[in-house]
C-alpha cells in the first residue's frame, strides 16, 4: 500500500477515497480512528492518508491530479434540467412566479394576526426561456426508489 494523498480533513479523505473507488481503485483511509481521537495532533500523526495498492497508486494519483485540476466533464446527455416539452429547447430555467404568489399570500396572512402556512406544490417548476412554456416535472425516480435499488445492490454482494 501507498499512500496516494493526505489531509488534515477527514471529510476531505472520505471524498477522495470515494472518489478512488468510483473510479476503480481500491482506496482506503490508512489510521483513520487514531488520527480522529487526538485532531489536535492529526499533523503530527500524518493527516488523514489515503492509501491506494501499489499497482494502481500511481493510477490513483494521477487521477487525483485531473480531479484538481478540474478535468472531469458532466455527460451531457442527461442534462440535470428538463427539455421544453412544447420547444425541446435546452434554455430551461426556475419559475419563480408561483413561490412568488405562496409568499405574498403568507405574507397578507401574517398581517392579519393570524399564522397560516399555504401549502405550496410549486417544486420542479421550470419555464422555457425560448417560447415562455411553463411546467412541472418531477424527478425522474423520488427517493424511495432510489433507495431500494441501493439496498437491492447491497444485497445482490
Amino acid at each position: 500500500m501507498q499512500r496516494v494523498y493526505w489531509t488534515v480533513d477527514l471529510l476531505e479523505a472520505h471524498v477522495i477515497a470515494g472518489f478512488l473507488r468510483a473510479e476503480g481503485v481500491d482506496a482506503e483511509i490508512f489510521d483513520v480512528d487514531f488520527v480522529r481521537q487526538d485532531w489536535l495532533a492529526a499533523l503530527a500523526y500524518g493527516g488523514y492518508r489515503v492509501v491506494a495498492a501499489d499497482e494502481q497508486a500511481d493510477a490513483a494519483r494521477r487521477l487525483i491530479a485531473h480531479r484538481r485540476a478540474n478535468e472531469f466533464v458532466l455527460d451531457e446527455d442527461d442534462p440535470e434540467t428538463p427539455t421544453c416539452p412544447r420547444c425541446s429547447s435546452l434554455d430551461v430555467g426556475d419559475d419563480p412566479v408561483p413561490r412568488r404568489i405562496a409568499w405574498a399570500f403568507l405574507f397578507f396572512f401574517t398581517h392579519l394576526s393570524f399564522f397560516v402556512l399555504p401549502f405550496v406544490p410549486f417544486k420542479w417548476r421550470y419555464r422555457c426561456i425560448t417560447c415562455g412554456k411553463r411546467w412541472q416535472a418531477l424527478p425522474k425516480l423520488p427517493f424511495r426508489d432510489l433507495a431500494r435499488q441501493a439496498d437491492v445492490a447491497d444485497a445482490a454482494r
